[in-house]
């Protein structure tokens, strides 16, 4: 197939952008992941994508753990998969919760899920050395299933195993499959508690995975 991986430059994002939010979307079989409300607000709209695009972009510059990618349709010219692969060196200090795109009670919803995500995340991290961790990947709906995630996670496995170092990620349902078909166990389920004044809301849940190093063989 005709698919380029590359790494992707500050024009790409705001394509990158439109389909992170309609991968994580409600499409066909995969319902909408409502993490994406609280992690980018407003997303359905210009101004919340360029939101989004702006702060994916100012991160990525103060973050020089991080490798954005994407994968290019070249008989088109289309970006249609994306991820963001970081390579720790060392265990990062955690990760301080502080919404400012909310107020009142959603904020203090946003703050305790959020909270929530990011400890977890620290928690599972087992390693003070290198390992490398898989902050977000995502296809363009219309290209699913044609191998567009495998090639963007390839990139990562293929430098863990060049290391000797573990992979850690989170993932939805819908993607849980292709992970595990990739090395990639559950290490945990985890569903976020609310209090009951937010029973109302959607459940929050999802599995953070693990793939363990691959022991180098040394000949000779």
């Amino acid at each position: 197939m005709p698919f380029l991986l590359s790494e992707a430059v500050d024009a790409d994002f705001d394509r990158l952008m439109e389909i992170q939010f309609a991968a994580f979307g409600q499409t066909g079989d995969s319902p909408r992941e409502p993490f994406m409300d609280w992690i980018y607000p407003n997303a359905d709209t210009p101004s919340g994508k360029a939101a989004a695009r702006d702060r994916t972009l100012k991160s990525l510059r103060s973050d020089h753990t991080a490798t954005f990618l994407k994968v290019t349709n070249t008989d088109t010219g289309d970006i249609i998969g994306g991820a963001k692969w970081n390579v720790y060196e060392k265990k990062p200090e955690p990760k301080r919760v502080e919404v400012n795109s909310f107020e009142g009670e959603e904020r203090e919803y946003a703050e305790l899920v959020l909270g929530v995500f990011y400890r977890r995340r620290h928690e599972h991290v087992t390693a003070d050395g290198p390992y490398l961790f898989l902050d977000i990947m995502f296809t363009d709906p219309k290209h699913q299933r044609r191998g567009v995630g495998t090639k963007l996670l390839k990139w990562g496995v293929e430098r863990a195993d060049e290391m000797g170092v573990e992979i850690l990620l989170e993932a939805t349902q819908f993607g849980r499959h292709m992970y595990e078909q990739n090395g990639f166990r559950v290490t945990e389920h985890v569903v976020v508690q609310v209090p009951d004044k937010w029973a109302y809301k959607p459940t929050l849940q999802y599995f953070i995975m693990r793939r363990p190093p691959v022991e180098k063989v040394h000949l000779g």
